[in-house]
């Protein structure tokens, strides 16, 4: 059984099983796709607050889909988790409508958002988010762009779709930087900065669509020089990142191209030394898992918490790769 089935596994024999048979209090944190290390590694956050509180009345209980391809499942397992008896719920809003959901069940216990939040007025529904300073995310893409080529270029950015908040607020902390103006919502020659034709790239969380539109991107715009995943998706699938830059190794090395992307997970940080990427700016997975149980914790015994919670930042480049992202 795979690491992240066995996860899934265990934490739905937990909520099934109810509140009689657990020997603490649960806090559920609801994961988007498993097979995504950067929610593994939030729910290994989780899992190190059980850990280091074992006086707690409380233990965080993370789960999530198996496959980022079935988003839905997301919904079943806060079904799962209310029914349960979670006295908190995390969530990380990888699917339409949990704040549905949440409605419909008249759900009463404390609920936080995670990594992304709700839209609009369904923010009502949360007591706090726990995230990275994702607009900062975007400052520190854009400053290490700036570091690599100094007099701009020609760019191409890669997000996961139109409405993820937290990757919007990293594009726009990319965009304000670049070009000098807040409110940016493209680049237009400011400071030399232009976007490459058919860019943004959308890939709505699937790692071969990322992978495929990397390699047509960097094939079908030779103009293109400066590369942006704004998440880091092209990269979690380490093989296939590889092959995306097979043809394009000499002017990574050459710095003729520039890539640098948001997040810094295992087998980024090994692109990063193989100089497959020249920059990372990184919200740390593994604080943000830590941050929601503490938050949780907080809520369900009655404290107050602020609206937003932020985790640290690292900021990786290949001379600091062993360091930048510990914890």
């Amino acid at each position: 059984m795979t690491r992240t089935s066995l996860i899934v596994v265990v934490c739905l024999s937990m909520f099934a099983a109810g509140p009689a048979l657990a020997a603490k209090k649960q806090l559920a944190l609801v994961l988007g796709g498993l097979d995504n290390p950067f929610f593994q590694t939030v729910a290994d956050g989780c899992t190190q607050w059980t850990k280091d509180h074992p006086d707690s009345d409380y233990e965080c209980v993370p789960t999530g889909p198996k496959s980022s391809s079935t988003p839905a499942d997301e919904l079943k397992l806060v079904e799962d988790a209310i029914a349960g008896g979670a006295v908190a719920i995390g969530v990380a809003p990888a699917t339409d409508g949990i704040p549905k959901l949440l409605k419909d069940k008249g759900v009463t216990i404390p609920v936080i958002t995670v990594a992304g939040d709700f839209a609009g007025d369904d923010q009502a529904l949360r007591k706090s988010w726990v995230t990275a300073d994702d607009y900062q995310v975007g400052v520190e893409i854009a400053k290490l762009i700036q570091k690599f080529r100094p007099d701009g270029g020609v760019l191409c950015r890669e997000q996961n779709n139109a409405k993820a908040l937290n990757i919007n607020m990293r594009a726009a902390g990319l965009l304000d930087t670049l070009t000098g103006k807040v409110g940016a919502t493209e680049l237009a020659g400011e400071n030399g900065w232009t976007e490459a034709k058919g860019c943004p790239l959308y890939n709505n969380d699937d790692l071969a669509t990322a992978d495929k539109q990397l390699t047509k991107a960097l094939a079908g715009n030779p103009k293109l020089n400066t590369m942006v995943l704004v998440g880091g998706w092209a990269m979690f699938d380490q093989k296939a990142y590889t092959k995306a830059l097979a043809k394009v190794t000499k002017r990574l090395a050459s710095g003729d191209l520039v890539i640098v992307a948001g997040d810094g997970l295992p087998m980024q940080l090994d692109e990063l030394r193989a100089g497959l990427v020249q920059g990372l700016a990184v919200p740390l997975p593994f604080q943000i898992g830590v941050s929601a149980a503490d938050t949780m914790a907080k809520l369900a015994a009655g404290e107050t918490v602020p609206p937003k919670v932020t985790a640290a930042l690292g900021i990786c480049t290949k001379e600091t790769a062993d360091t930048c992202t510990a914890h």
